[in-house]
């Protein structure tokens, strides 16, 4: 059924790209934040893609603490060497 489907994480990613392709940018945020955590590659991608909308809004104290809660939550992640990239270009 569809809330234990397997392929939510990755319709609920698909999802969050379709609506931000639009201009939908609130909605593919929320999109994206509910991709479970044990979808950890997806989760991620995700969780990469807010900060890239917050970064379009040139949000910098958002983008700052939303990369920071990446690393005290995924400090685990193959993607953490993409969250200290964007937590420096913020600072910059």
């Amino acid at each position: 059924a569809y809330p234990a489907s397997e392929w939510l994480a990755e319709a609920r990613l698909t999802l969050g790209d379709s609506l931000g392709a639009l201009g939908e940018l609130d909605r593919a945020m929320t999109a994206y934040a509910r991709i479970d955590p044990a979808a950890t590659g997806l989760h991620d991608e995700g969780w990469m893609k807010r900060g890239q909308i917050l970064r379009t809004r040139k949000d910098l104290a958002g983008l700052k603490a939303h990369f920071q809660a990446f690393l005290q939550q995924r400090g685990d992640s193959p993607r953490l060497p993409e969250a200290l990239h964007w937590l420096g270009w913020a600072a910059r």
